[in-house]
């Protein structure tokens, strides 16, 4: 069995500005204001680890935009 970590940045979605409590509809555009990627970058981003023959793993995935990923404070691996 092989098991994917996948950790979206900042994603935008038709969720954005409808559905959920009222209480969070302003933190969901405050949100949407950051560098954000389509939520079709993360479905490719799944995709593309499922799509890996069975002998290879890939054990996480960080899908994010590029200016987020440089203004976060994520660690930058080598």
């Amino acid at each position: 069995m092989r098991v994917t970590v996948v950790r979206p940045g900042s994603t935008r979605s038709e969720l954005t500005y409808r559905g959920g409590p009222p209480e969070v509809h302003g933190v969901a555009r405050a949100a949407a204001e950051r560098p954000a990627i389509p939520a079709s970058a993360v479905a490719g981003g799944i995709a593309f680890a499922a799509g890996h023959p069975a002998n290879v793993d890939v054990d996480e995935l960080i899908v994010c935009a590029v200016a987020q990923y440089w203004t976060s404070e994520m660690p930058i691996s080598a």
